[in-house]
């Protein structure tokens, strides 16, 4: 991920796209994200895998509560209480 985001600094791109290839995103909402940073005039944009309760058929039980435990030790080690979906970067 890192080697990913250098490679597209170097190149001297205006927006960079990062989604994981674990299916856990929908490609399809990629450009609803990027039109945000164009016409909204948006910095940066981040999804939230959890939002409208979406089922995501390879999610595992185990991997949920992982994440829900895992998002509340970010937010009290963090203090960034308004960033939801930590885990997913």
């Amino acid at each position: 991920m890192k080697s990913g985001y250098l490679k597209c600094l170097s190149s001297n791109v205006n927006i960079i796209v990062k989604i994981d290839d674990d299916n856990q995103m929908n490609p399809s909402k990629i450009n609803m994200l990027v039109h945000l940073i164009i016409f909204e005039d948006y910095d940066y944009v981040k999804a939230n895998r959890f939002l409208n309760n979406t089922r995501m058929d390879n999610y595992l039980k185990s991997r949920f509560y992982g994440n829900i435990y895992l998002y509340c030790i970010t937010k009290l080690s963090s203090g960034y209480w308004d960033i939801y979906d930590p885990q997913n970067h």
